[in-house]
This record gives C-alpha cells, sequence and structure tokens, in this order.
C-alpha cells in the first residue's frame, strides 16, 4: 500500500515538473522575440543602412546645397571656414552670402551625412582701389612705386575680394615745401610708375586719362609719403567714384 502511494505522488511530481518545463518554455518564447520584429536596432547594423550619394557642392550657396543634399538623400553637416582675404579698401561682407568651399567626402561617394565648408562672398565696388595697407616699403635702391586707382562704384558680389588694376594716365611727383614738380610720367593701364629719388618727403598726384569730370581728366586725392635711404616704398594715389 506504500508502495502504491509512493508511486503515485513521484508521477505526479514528475507530471508538475513535465508541466513547467513547458509553461517555462512559453515564457522564454514570448520575452526572446527578435529585435527585427520588435522594430528596434541590433548593435552592429548600422553599416547596413543604405547610404546617400553624395552630390557635388563645392560653388554653391548654403540654401541651395541644403536643397540638394535632402534631395539625395544625405544629412548636411555645416562648418565655418576662413573669410576671404581683404585685398580691398574696406570690403562690405554679408553673412547671407556663403558659398560652400570643400566638401568631404567628394562627390560621388557613398556615405551617410556630408560636412561642408562655408566661405563668405565678398561685397565690394565695381573698382576696388589698390591693396590695403599701404605704403609697402622694402630694401632696395631708393625709389617710389606708384599707381593710379580708380575707387567706387556698384557693389558687386565675387567669392573673393580683389584689388584693383591701375588706371592710365599721368603721375607726378612734387616737393611739398616748394610745390615744385620734381617728377613725371605717363602711364598706361595696368602700369606702375617708378622714379628713383632722394631721400626725402614726396607728395604725389595725378590725373587720369580714362576719367573726366566737366571735360576735365579726374584728378587723384595727394597723397604725402617718406622715402628713406636704401628703401623702396609704394604708394598708390586714388580718385573716388560714384
Amino acid at each position: 500500500m506504500h508502495r502504491i502511494r509512493a508511486d503515485v505522488v513521484g508521477a505526479r511530481r514528475a507530471t508538475v515538473v513535465v508541466v513547467c518545463l513547458g509553461a517555462c518554455a512559453l515564457v522564454l518564447g514570448v520575452t526572446q522575440v527578435p529585435a527585427a520584429q520588435t522594430g528596434t536596432r541590433m548593435p552592429g547594423t548600422e553599416h547596413r543602412l543604405a547610404a546617400c550619394r553624395v552630390p557635388r557642392l563645392v560653388g554653391l550657396s548654403l540654401s541651395i546645397a541644403r536643397d540638394r543634399s535632402r534631395r539625395a538623400g544625405c544629412t548636411l553637416r555645416v562648418r565655418e571656414s576662413s573669410r576671404p582675404q581683404d585685398v580691398s579698401r574696406e570690403p562690405k561682407r554679408l553673412a547671407s552670402d556663403q558659398v560652400i568651399a570643400r566638401q568631404s567626402p567628394h562627390e560621388g561617394s557613398a556615405a551617410h551625412a556630408v560636412t561642408v565648408w562655408l566661405r563668405q562672398m565678398c561685397v565690394q565696388s565695381a573698382d576696388p582701389g589698390p591693396p590695403t595697407g599701404e605704403p609697402f616699403a622694402t630694401r632696395g635702391s631708393t625709389e617710389l612705386v606708384t599707381g593710379l586707382f580708380l575707387e567706387g562704384g556698384p557693389l558687386r558680389r565675387a567669392v573673393r575680394c580683389r584689388h584693383g588694376i591701375p588706371s592710365p594716365g599721368m603721375v607726378n611727383v612734387i616737393e611739398p615745401t616748394t610745390g615744385k614738380t620734381v617728377a613725371s610720367q605717363t602711364v598706361l593701364s595696368g602700369q606702375l610708375a617708378r622714379f628713383p629719388l632722394r631721400p626725402g618727403t614726396y607728395t604725389i598726384q595725378g590725373a587720369i586719362a580714362t576719367a573726366f569730370v566737366n571735360d576735365q581728366r579726374l584728378n587723384t586725392l595727394p597723397r604725402t609719403v617718406t622715402i628713406a635711404a636704401g628703401t623702396v616704398v609704394h604708394q598708390d594715389v586714388v580718385a573716388n567714384i560714384r
């Protein structure tokens, strides 16, 4: 009698174990659903995402580059770049006038994002005048180098600031204490005048052959310059126009 009860109890325990294993398997089956079925991203699968074909962005404005990147399916990352070199007299710049100076990766690459570097466009007069920072002095023979420049006119946009081209006309070097002209030279368009002089202080003034006011050649503003012995001094003269 005791043996029968023991066998029955053992059989019941075995049945409970089997039932528990089946239930646990069901629970594990619910909790271990693959990540792909739940919408989550498994680690290490980012590289499997489709990459965009990088478009050419260099030379475009920022707004156009954004639109082109969006249509290509690329994320655009913007970095600031150096400003255009200032080689004109007080050039004006507009922050909205920005163009793409360079990009990474290059056109045609497969990537998820494109990094671009911006360069502001230069807005300056149509006739921007001579370089800034004059007079320039270098060692050499005692000499004056000068040119005639027009400065002014309507504003224009360009990727880089620039300086003007020397105008044709007559350049005069004047001794300021006496008002006497000590040297004169006629120059062509794009040409500079060179005057070997004694060390001292001089006034430079010129007349531009291609610009007139009341049928008279337009005169430049006078500039005073001091030339030391063994020094070449570069000082241009300017006529302002509207």
